[in-house]
């Protein structure tokens, strides 16, 4: 967000990732986001989705965060397999 990026993606071994800025998006301290991502929605998504007779928490715990920050912010995220 600091650095007014439009689109940014990343790449790992099963998945990419997108997160694209909207004229919606709030912009906050970068500071805040990473208190939000690892704290308040990492523990929201835990609770909410995460039992382990639900989900495989590390093929979606941080996917189901940006879900959630996604809607807060009003950016776009979206997540696909890397084929």
């Amino acid at each position: 967000m600091n650095a007014n990026i439009e689109l940014f993606r990343g790449v790992d071994f099963k998945y990419i990732y997108e997160i694209e800025r909207t004229n919606e998006t709030i912009v906050v301290d970068s500071d805040i986001i990473y208190h939000e991502f690892t704290d308040d929605f990492y523990y929201k998504v835990f609770d909410e989705y995460l039992r382990p007779e639900n989900l495989d928490v590390d093929d979606v715990e941080y996917h189901l965060i940006n879900i959630e920050m996604a809607k807060k912010y009003k950016y776009k995220y979206r997540r696909f397999l890397n084929e």
